[in-house]
């Protein structure tokens, strides 16, 4: 492909010389001493002595030292490379990339995306300069990058997507006087994201070269990069911001780079802002220089050594708030639109806290001076960990006592404690490549419980694990059509792709069983030795399990960790234990393990490869009836490493056992009828013998084996009749999610009047207790047990419920400045107040949701808006979703995705969805998470043959457009769990009916 260029355009260093050695041959000499020059000659050697001028200042302003004293000529640097004044238009200069088309099909999808070997990046200097004239909006800038050639090469290839670049250059940094190599083309690769400059001769290995060029891309909307985000004031006006979001391969799309983890280097980061407003890197700020022209340039410290993805830029005028960490070491900042800078005080404790406590957890200081972390209007993910400059989603980080609710202080914490885990484990130790991302996201998702019982105690939040992810992801990872934890991606699509519940949830449930067979004391310790030996530097998931296993052989704990974990990283899914007992004379216990997945007739992807066979190292433990509080507390492990194992333990006929206590292992247990029936008994007879983790894995157990066809759906419904008596919250949570799935498959059936009024008097008694009064001062547990009891009574038309619901909400409408529903119970009141209502209660929410300052509240309203039961207010709703007036871009998924959960929104979300389709994949394809998680609200309660292939039909549709993208492994997953809808209606519909027939009568 041609670059575009002519020979005038390029600055290519080094071929003066011939061009010298050819026009003296046009050089007179005469009789007088002197050289005597004709005018055309005189007029070449001018020109070339300004080419030489301008290389030079070009290689000058490209080398910026790398320490922390300027560089000479640093104010002409700019000036020399972003010439245009601040309104220009960047379009003009530079060649640009071919346009851009899709490469998300299987058949454009390319697998050879790694950049070649032969060139390491060393040091970055960046600059950037984002025009935020809403008449421009757009970025330029300039890029040099010292690189080290490790073999032989004759060109220089980087990522690059939507840039052009112009004055591309490269020199040599060794100065042996030999001339380096000059760029005599510059290709792209489309496909694999590449920039390719060939050269006119050899790097040879051991040597360093600088390749330099000037960029200019859109300051564009799309959540991705460099990205523009908007806010109004109180006073209306519009304000424009600049932020950024690198991972994971969106770096290349603000700078020309070796966007890949592995590749870390050095940045030395030059932000060109406007003069009345602020911005933000990773490091700390070195000096500040005046550009004239309403410009400023702020230069930053040279960084830590990290990759690419980790990079973060921030142009904005935001307020902060402040404190210290690490006796005063770490200065740390917390930054928001200057309205909401009174919401920052929980995320500022938190932040600060949290890092100390890490700090001493693993033994390893912050590794940077300061910690500025910004809420952001516009933000694709809940948070971004970059190194030195953390960004969240406001809904994230900023908490406002009396309006924000204890859900939302909840979030607050876990995305700062998740956030702040990553400085150790993704940014201080990062994967090698994207296959081991579950090493990064795992571990933080399992760390950050750490960090949230250090700051907040009293949360019960280890306990909170099995509710929110273990149960959580275990319905995902049921689905024959699900991944293993590591597993190889490529294309960018599939990076995006396994950005999921597998990467983060299942990552982090298997980190937890870890810690519990090796002991917290062996775990810690191997931790720290792990990120000490790896600092700065990239690890795989098998370093990992090498340090751990020699820190247990050196505290003499028994396990091999590489082997027993590879059985749970390297296949997909879980296995279902079956307990088989024999009673009589000769009683006996026997374990069988099996994958389990929730259709036993699903096809089972083969994409990935699966030594193991689906036979996982299960750490299997039980106790009896008659087992002492100790043995509950610390029991022996019986490893199950074959299919079937016979346990030598003897049982008396009359006692039940009960597998995975505390819920620690990753796998799901099954009993023999007899030994479920004793459970069953014991749950009515006195449940408080069972632990609680355990009552609540066995309502969460049952009704997935009933699903699955391993027991009878009978005793699922039977094992939940004890319920009116239980008082704790993580079995209520995992009954009533389980309840939602039958509420979802009988919703349209005439069974749903007996399931109604079956789940009403099941949840009385808890209504009752709980109450509507909200003290704002209980234990979060208690909180959202009230949130259960309240929300569960209103959704299944108890009428007491949805009075003191509508009531509230008409108060309210009555005196908007007095709002009299408990914070917590905000969405009950205004989902029920909008649904019993009509336009006037939905317009009354609009209108506070467009008022509200309040990032948590205007959450809770966006989502009570999706609970109308109006076709054409739900209609509007959608509309002005993509609008983007009023609703974020950020958010209109949300919106798309709660109107979808609504009974009576399902059809309208769903026709919506595939009428702007081409908007809403171009949109949000490759924003991170986006897509993937819209599907599941959008296909979940779908449950008929007719449902499953006009499913089928529209997938096809949009894979021979080539619109599957970064959302391919979801539409595949919804396929498949509308499949097993469908069964479980065919299976079990009619037995359900039959049982609520009997039981409510």
């Amino acid at each position: 492909m041609s670059n575009g260029y002519d020979g005038k355009e390029r600055f290519a260093m080094g071929t003066e010389s011939g061009t010298a050695s050819t026009s003296m041959n046009s050089i007179k000499f005469k009789e007088k001493k002197g050289i005597f020059l004709t005018w055309p000659v005189a007029i070449l050697l001018a020109l070339l002595v300004i080419g030489c001028l301008v290389a030079v200042g070009l290689i000058v302003a490209y080398t910026k030292p790398m320490c922390n004293t300027a560089a000479p000529g640093e104010a002409e640097r700019l000036r020399a490379t972003i010439s245009k004044t601040d309104k220009d238009h960047p379009d003009s200069a530079g060649v640009p990339e071919p346009e851009e088309t899709s490469t998300s099909s299987t058949k454009s999808r390319v697998k050879d995306v790694r950049l070649p070997s032969s060139l390491l990046p060393i040091h970055y200097n960046v600059e950037l300069r984002p025009n935020l004239d809403p008449t421009v909006f757009m970025f330029d800038g300039s890029v040099a990058i010292l690189m080290e050639c490790t073999s032989p090469t004759d060109n220089v290839t980087l990522h690059i997507n939507k840039l052009k670049v112009s004055n591309e250059i490269l020199w040599s940094d060794d100065h042996d006087g030999k001339p380096s190599p000059k760029i005599k083309r510059t290709d792209f690769d489309k496909a694999r994201q590449f920039i390719i400059f060939k050269l006119d001769g050899t790097l040879q290995p051991g040597k360093k070269y600088w390749v330099g060029m000037n960029y200019s891309g859109e300051l564009a909307e799309d959540l991705t990069g460099i990205y523009r985000s908007k806010y109004t004031t109180s006073s209306g006006e519009t304000r424009w911001i600049a932020t950024s979001q690198m991972e994971p391969v969106d770096a290349r799309k603000t700078f020309p780079c070796f966007d890949e983890p592995s590749l870390k280097a050095t940045f030395s980061v030059t932000l060109v802002r406007w003069n009345n407003m602020t911005s933000l890197s990773n490091m700390e700020l070195e000096k500040t220089e005046n550009r004239g022209n309403g410009w400023t340039a702020d230069y930053y410290k040279p960084s830590v050594k990290m990759p690419t993805y980790l990079l973060a830029f921030l142009i904005c005028d935001f307020g902060f708030k402040d404190t210290t960490a690490q006796n005063g070491n770490v200065e740390v900042k917390v930054w928001a639109r200057k309205a909401a800078v009174q919401q920052l005080d929980y995320a500022l404790g938190s932040t600060s806290s949290i890092i100390d406590f890490y700090t001493e957890y693993f033994d390893i200081p912050f590794p940077l001076n300061k910690s500025d972390s910004v809420a952001v209007p516009d933000f694709a993910a809940g948070a971004m960990e970059n190194w030195g400059l953390i960004l969240y989603r406001e809904t994230a980080f900023l908490y406002e006592p009396g309006i924000s609710s204890e859900l939302n202080k909840k979030r607050v914490c876990t995305v700062v404690a998740h956030e702040l885990a990553h400085q150790w484990f993704g940014n201080l130790v990062s994967m090698a490549w994207w296959d081991d991302l579950w090493l990064n996201e795992g571990f933080a998702s399992y760390v950050e419980y750490l960090g949230i019982n250090h700051y907040e105690p009293s949360w019960q939040i280890m306990d909170q694990f099995l509710v929110d992810d273990f149960q959580n992801v275990m319905r995902l990872d049921a689905l024959g059509s699900s991944h293993p934890i590591y597993l190889p991606v490529y294309h960018p699509d599939e990076i995006n792709e396994i950005f999921d519940k597998i990467s983060y949830s299942k990552g982090a449930a298997i980190i937890r069983m870890m810690n519990y067979l090796l002991g917290e004391g062996t775990f810690r310790r191997g931790l720290t030795e792990y990120l000490r030996n790896n600092s700065y530097g990239n690890a795989r998931t098998v370093d990992l399990w090498d340090f751990l296993s020699a820190q247990a052989t050196k505290d003499g704990v028994n396990i091999n960790v590489r082997q027993v974990m590879d059985t749970w990283t390297l296949q997909m899914g879980f296995p279902v234990v079956t307990v088989t007992r024999t009673y009589g004379s000769q009683p006996s216990i026997s374990l069988r393990q099996k994958h389990f997945l929730i259709d036993p007739t699903a096809k089972v992807s083969t994409k990935y490869e699966n030594k193991f066979n689906y036979i996982w190292q299960v750490p299997f433990t039980f106790a009896t009836q008659r087992s002492s509080a100790s043995h509950w507390n610390r029991p022996n492990v019986e490893w199950l490493k074959e299919r079937t194992r016979k346990l030598d333990t003897r049982v008396a006929d009359r006692d039940w056992i009960i597998g995975n206590l505390g819920v620690f292992g990753y796998y799901r247990t099954n009993y023999d009828d007899r030994n479920w029936q004793m459970l069953i008994n014991q749950l009515n007879t006195d449940h408080t013998v069972i632990p609680v983790k355990n009552r609540a894995q066995l309502l969460d157990d049952s009704f997935a084996l009933s699903r699955a066809g391993h027991m009878d759906i009978v005793q699922s419904l039977e094992l939940t009749e004890y319920l009116g008596k239980e008082t704790e919250y993580l079995p209520w949570e995992s009954a009533l999610t389980s309840f939602n799935y039958i509420n979802e498959m009988l919703g349209r059936t005439g069974a749903y009047g007996m399931f109604q009024k079956y789940m009403i008097s099941q949840i009385l008694p808890l209504y009752n207790s709980s109450g509507w009064r909200d003290t704002g001062n209980e234990p979060q547990l208690d909180t959202f047990k009230r949130i259960d009891a309240l929300q569960a009574a209103c959704k299944y038309g108890y009428a007491d419920c949805l009075s003191e619901a509508s009531r509230l909400y008409t108060l309210w409408m009555q005196n908007p400045a007095a709002n009299p529903v408990p914070v917590n119970l905000k969405l009950i009141v205004y989902c029920n107040g909008i649904r019993q209502g009509g336009v006037a209660e939905w317009d009354f929410a609009w209108e506070r949701y467009k008022e509200s300052n309040v990032a948590t509240e205007k959450s809770t309203l966006l989502n009570a808006l999706s609970c109308s039961a109006d076709v054409w207010i739900l209609e509007r709703y959608l509309n002005r979703a993509l609008e983007e007036k009023s609703i974020r871009r950020q958010d209109a998924d949300y919106v798309i995705g709660k109107v979808a959960r609504n009974p009576i929104g399902r059809f309208i979300a769903w026709d919506f969805v595939r009428n702007y389709w081409d908007t809403i994949f171009k949109r949000f394809d490759r924003a991170i998470y986006k897509l993937a998680r819209l599907i599941p609200h959008l296909t979940d309660l779908k449950n008929t043959e007719y449902e499953l292939q006009e499913l089928k039909n529209w997938v096809e549709h949009i894979s021979e457009q080539e619109q599957l993208g970064s959302a391919r492994n979801a539409w595949a997953q919804a396929v498949e769990t509308v499949a097993n809808n469908v069964n479980w209606m065919n299976q079990h519909y009619q037995i359900v009916y039959i049982w609520l027939e009997q039981n409510m009568n």
